[in-house]
């Protein structure tokens, strides 16, 4: 009898031996499995984009250049008032006139030639600029008293009248321009004269 309670004590021991073994196993086979917990790899982060630069509104602004315009040369002449009226003349090369004018006028340009306009306002007329309609001769002298007469002409359009007529300025570069008109409906004779020179550039401007 105690025989037997000693053999049960002893297999019970071992049994408790084995199934304590068996957990120690079981843990070191845990803890093997088990991996370190290892911080999260940081990803890169680009920088942020750089908003686009706009001009400053006060940096200057770069301009193509301009190339200057072949402008031609603007007739030269005199102005005289007499007696309530005010008489415009000038002198232009006609291959200076712009092409309209030539064709309004019927003059071919020509470098030899030069074209004398004539206008008369009266001043005491209500309406801007009116121009009046007049009996008009006009010569042109040259520097040894040579007188030639210039054969004007009456151009009208839209109301506005002028006198033109053409001179040779081939052979002279320095002249007098003397010029006579009447005014419509009246006894005045209205008297003008200035000198006119031609530079070396063939530009023709008054004294």
């Amino acid at each position: 009898m105690q025989n037997n309670k000693a053999r049960s004590a002893t297999i019970k021991a071992t049994l408790l031996i084995a199934l304590l073994a068996m957990i120690a196993v079981l843990a070191g086979c845990d803890q093997g499995e088990q991996t370190p917990n290892n911080p999260p790899v940081e990803q890169p982060v680009a920088p942020p984009a750089e908003p686009p630069v706009e001009p400053s509104a006060t940096e200057p602004t770069v301009e193509p250049p301009v190339e200057p315009s072949a402008e031609k040369p603007q007739p030269l002449g005199q102005t005289m008032e007499i007696d309530g009226f005010m008489l415009r003349a000038n002198v232009s090369r006609t291959d200076d006139l712009p092409d309209a004018m030539a064709q309004q006028y019927g003059i071919s340009a020509d470098p030899d030639l030069s074209l004398l306009n004539l206008v008369i306002l009266e001043n005491q007329s209500d309406q801007q600029d009116a121009t009046v309609s007049a009996e008009v001769s006009a010569q042109y002298e040259s520097l040894t008293g040579q007188l030639a007469d210039i054969e004007m002409r009456t151009v009208e359009a839209d109301g506005y009248v002028s006198y033109i007529g053409t001179l040779d300025t081939s052979s002279e570069h320095i002249f007098k321009i003397l010029i006579k008109a009447q005014p419509a409906n009246t006894d005045q004779v209205l008297e003008m004269e200035f000198e006119v020179q031609l530079d070396t550039h063939d530009t023709p401007y008054t004294e």
